[in-house]
């Protein structure tokens, strides 16, 4: 394997990598606006995001994604 190949491979994986993880800024704009992880997930999910973006997104587990979208909000 050349080094131009293997080079181009790692900028790929590294490209993956950036696109997986949250980006701390974002996140963190994000629960600025909303008080609650919970108010950040049903967003997330209003914008169109699928439950498994969200979860890799916010760091958490998908069932807890899951739960938050199929449970009705409670009225205060």
């Amino acid at each position: 394997m050349s080094k131009a190949t293997s080079q181009s491979k790692v900028e790929s994986f590294e490209t993956i990598i950036e696109y997986a993880q949250p980006t701390v800024l974002d996140l963190e704009a994000l629960m600025a606006g909303l008080k609650t992880k919970s108010a950040v997930i049903r967003h997330l999910s209003a914008l169109g995001k699928s439950r498994s973006d969200i979860s890799k997104f916010m760091g958490i587990r998908y069932q807890h994604v899951r739960n938050v979208l199929t449970q009705p909000l409670k009225q205060a």
